[in-house]
């Protein structure tokens, strides 16, 4: 194991849909750039890169149920 200095840089944009009754709850669209001072190896069959780009896209689904406090 070794240490190579780099630089990692993640972004994303949520979107939230208006209405409290969508089943939608938020949309989420990402990347992520990591930019290594050297070549790193990840698996043995492929190449080493010297750099890394991810994209992603996220989808929450579900129902915001109304909270009943007990007295």
């Amino acid at each position: 194991m070794r240490y190579v200095p780099g630089i990692h840089a993640d972004g994303a944009v949520v979107i939230t849909p208006a209405g409290k009754k969508a089943f939608t709850q938020t949309i989420t669209l990402g990347g992520q750039v990591m930019i290594a001072g050297d070549a790193l190896p990840m698996l043995i069959d492929n190449d080493p890169y010297q750099y890394r780009v991810c994209l992603y896209a996220e989808l929450e689904l579900g129902k915001q149920w109304k909270r009943v406090e007990r007295k």
